[in-house]
């Protein structure tokens, strides 16, 4: 059909336009990359050591391992690990993941919008608003924020789900797979959508506690938990331990808002492409650098202007405009609205107008969920998906709605162009700002570790280089061997006394010291540093080893999501042939 090939090539040239960045010979240095290169090297070197799933990897900080798998959701960079292993280069593997997340982000958006509204016209118009929204190429390009950005490849099935599910169809499918893609790349994402998700659900109240809604609510919650317990059990018990991320809400207590953002940054139409996030107060020192573009670009805003206008004469007119089909009518207008409001909350939230300050001193609890959050810029994440969305549906609307196809065609031609202004913009001044360059594992540093959020509190990391052993007086030491995340030490203690000794390791719970011929346990706790300290029994003589292992209950975790994901798939294949069998009985 003349109409889809038309649509896939414009896809196509969105995917193109927006990953133009990294479609040359180099790579621009990005707010933290280097970190999530680390991470990418730290999986490749865990799988080609037979770790799997990637709980504590050697790579980092010299070898002494850092948590970031369990306490940060890295399923997606399985893939460029994979490449890595295979030859690819860690730059190279970096763009193939890119590229892929952004393609798969085209596709996400332009289902949804298609499944929801059954046209090609606004649901490409959504998806290109979506695409080139400039706060979204500044987290593929600028910041490289892969975390987020591949969040917001899953975001579209989470609207998606909720209108299936306000519309009184099966939807939980979909809510549970978009917060499922969340939970494995960006908790603080998922965190956000969860707010947002909670704002509809009492919204709808009276909705929501209906027998048919709950319940497809509820089936989410169950799939979603179940499907990602490989990943929840881990995070869940880690998260409970004293990191130096659990001090950010104490130390940022009364100053969060200090990151937000200015209405006039807000509603620019030439974002640029340098910068990074600095406090308010000192954005104009010159030593602080620019501080980048906080906007969603020229085209959403004005779909947000031109939507409270036909708002208006609509209601002047006294007719009622509704989009969808007749099954789908009331979701349809209700989505809308709530699509809008949402971007216009997360919009506020995100600026010096919320009081995240006077939130902040009220109590830990606020303190400590703002501190997780870090930057109330975060929340354009959801301004950028509600407001693509919310224009779709606008566009949809107003086809249907206005009589002259003058103002229709004058809409979005209007739109266009804007949205397309605002991300040329920001492409080429990144292109023209941003230092090229090509990175080897080589310049890989394994301790850029960007703020170390899960390094356990009381670390000293000055004592951290080197491989040697610390303390053991009284221990003869005949062999010492480390490699690959694994301390090998032989030793033997003649003293009747039990001596301890540090290994070059970084405490986290599940290390375990075991005799190699024997396999009889020595206690492993931290020392006051945060290394792995062995306890040596008297009269001991022999060789351990201290490596990680996972309890057996995050085994069982595996086990349950494997079986969950399995089940799921039967279910749908089995669906799929349900509702392929009724079409052929109704043809």
């Amino acid at each position: 059909e003349a109409a889809g090939k038309t649509v896939f090539f414009l896809c196509v040239l969105l995917v193109v336009l927006s990953s133009a960045p990294v479609l040359s010979f180099y790579l621009g240095a990005g707010g933290d990359l280097q970190f999530h290169l680390c991470r990418i090297e730290a999986i490749r070197q865990a799988l080609s050591t037979g770790q799997f799933p990637v709980r504590i990897s050697g790579y980092w900080c010299g070898g002494y391992g850092y948590a970031s798998s369990v306490l940060y959701g890295e399923l997606f960079l399985y893939a460029p690990a994979v490449l890595r292993i295979i030859g690819f280069s860690p730059q190279d593997a970096y763009k193939f993941y890119l590229l892929a997340v952004n393609i798969f982000t085209c596709f996400s958006a332009y289902y949804c919008l298609k499944k929801m509204l059954g046209e090609r016209l606004s649901a490409f118009v959504g998806t290109a608003v979506y695409m080139l929204a400039p706060y979204r190429l500044s987290t593929l390009h600028l910041r490289a924020a892969v975390g987020e950005y591949t969040a917001m490849a899953f975001m579209p099935f989470i609207i998606y789900g909720l209108y299936l599910i306000y519309g009184r169809r099966r939807g939980w499918q979909w809510l549970a797979l978009g917060f499922s893609g969340l939970i494995q790349c960006h908790v603080i994402s998922t965190f956000m959508a969860g707010i947002f998700t909670a704002l509809i659900c009492l919204v709808r109240i009276r909705q929501t506690l209906s027998k048919e809604v709950l319940l497809q609510f509820v089936r989410a919650v169950v799939c979603t938990v179940l499907i990602n317990a490989w990943f929840l059990l881990p995070f869940l018990e880690y998260i409970g331990f004293d990191y130096n991320v659990s001090g950010l809400g104490v130390h940022s207590r009364g100053r969060f808002a200090s990151h937000a953002v200015f209405v006039s940054q807000l509603i620019s139409f030439f974002p640029q492409g340098e910068g990074a996030s600095i406090v308010t107060g000192k954005m104009w020192d010159t030593d602080n650098g620019m501080e980048m573009s906080y906007t969603l670009g020229g085209g959403m805003m004005l779909v947000l202007v031109f939507f409270a206008v036909y708002r208006l004469y609509d209601k002047r007119r006294g007719k009622r405009t509704v989009c969808g089909s007749d099954a789908s009518k009331k979701a349809g207008r209700q989505m809308s609205r709530l699509l809008t409001g949402a971007c216009l909350l997360s919009m506020l939230m995100a600026t010096t107008w919320f009081p995240w300050d006077f939130l902040q001193q009220r109590n830990d609890l606020y303190a400590s969920v703002t501190g997780s959050i870090q930057f109330p810029w975060r929340f354009l994440t959801i301004s950028t998906v509600a407001g693509a969305f919310a224009a779709a549906f606008f566009i949809f609307e107003l086809r249907r709605g206005v009589q002259n196809h003058l103002v229709f065609y004058g809409v979005l031609l209007s739109v266009g162009f804007l949205t397309l202004l605002s991300a040329d913009y920001f492409l080429q001044d990144y292109e023209k700002k941003s230092e090229p360059g090509y990175t080897t594992a080589y310049e890989i540093d394994s301790w850029w570790l960007g703020c170390a959020e899960y390094m356990p509190t009381g670390t000293d990391e000055t004592t951290f280089y080197g491989d040697g052993l610390q303390g053991g007086e009284g221990l003869s030491i005949e062999g010492f061997e480390r490699a690959q995340g694994r301390v090998r030490v032989c030793c033997e203690n003649a003293a009747d006394r039990e001596i301890s000794l540090d290994v070059p390791v970084l405490y986290y719970k599940g290390y375990a010291a075991r005799d190699v011929d024997t396999g009889q346990r020595l206690d492993a706790l931290p020392a006051d540093n945060m290394r792995v300290r062995v306890m040596v029994p008297a009269g001991y003589r022999g060789t351990f080893d201290v490596r990680f292992e996972p309890p057996w209950y995050w085994r069982a975790g595996e086990v349950i999501s494997c079986m969950t994901a399995i089940l799921l798939i039967l279910f749908g294949v089995k669906n799929k042939r349900g509702q392929k069998k009724v079409w052929m009985q109704e043809r």
